[in-house]
């Protein structure tokens, strides 16, 4: 294992959800880096009051816009306080063992040099019109590569993968290259596969990251 230093840990949450804020603090109080709230967002109105365009099979999902911008809000806030290492950025959805915290994060020695951002535990879903035709149904599947890290968008034709709950983003600059390529989208789409389709990002499979009890807050 590889030990990598973090700047400082984000966690995305609505303003009113004091209890997935309780929760948060739960999970952090092992935490050794410094943590900060984010106010996500939750638009009312159309997405072009907030000056996106969704992507037109998307068009009536207010929810992916939403997430998008809490996504970029915590990314600046990221940029303007981290030091030029790595940041994480959580979701209030976010299941973490107290003991997954130490003083570094511990990195597979496997985990390609190249790496940008990794998902921890991402969700895979069959691509119906992929190559696996015998999955009995399943909704979710296996990690296909067990704890291994995985290239998350040579995955893309075979199965369906979602899960921003847990993302780590290598540094300052990944994060500056990320905030730019969010800026110049001209079609938003879910954050998730945004960060899978435009950079290299890995997932690793964690039994002590996954998501908790709680239903969407965007249904």
């Amino acid at each position: 294992m590889s030990a990598t230093q973090i700047d400082g840990v984000f966690y995305i949450n609505l303003d009113f959800r004091i209890d997935r804020q309780e929760n948060m603090a739960r999970q952090l109080k092992n935490c050794k880096w410094p943590v900060s709230r984010i106010s996500a967002v939750r638009l009312e109105n159309g997405p072009e009051e907030a000056g996106i365009k969704l992507q037109p099979q998307l068009a009536e999902r207010i929810h992916v816009a939403s997430i998008w911008l809490s996504h970029k809000a915590a990314i600046e806030n990221a940029i303007e306080a981290g030091q030029g290492g790595a940041s994480i950025l959580l979701e209030d959805d976010v299941r973490v063992a107290d003991s997954f915290w130490s003083d570094d994060l511990n990195l597979p020695d496997s985990l390609p040099e190249d790496w940008e951002i990794i998902f921890y535990s991402p969700r895979y879903r069959v691509n119906k019109n992929g190559p696996l035709k015998d999955y009995k149904g399943k909704k979710w599947m296996d990690a296909p590569h067990g704890d291994k890290p995985v290239l998350l968008k040579k995955l893309r034709g075979t199965y369906i993968m979602t899960g921003a709950h847990f993302v780590v983003f290598k540094n300052r600059s990944v994060m500056g290259s990320v905030l730019d390529k969010m800026t110049a989208t001209e079609e938003v789409y879910d954050v998730d596969r945004f960060y899978m389709a435009e950079f290299n990002t890995y997932g690793i499979d964690s039994k002590l990251i996954g998501t908790g009890p709680f239903g969407s807050d965007h249904d």
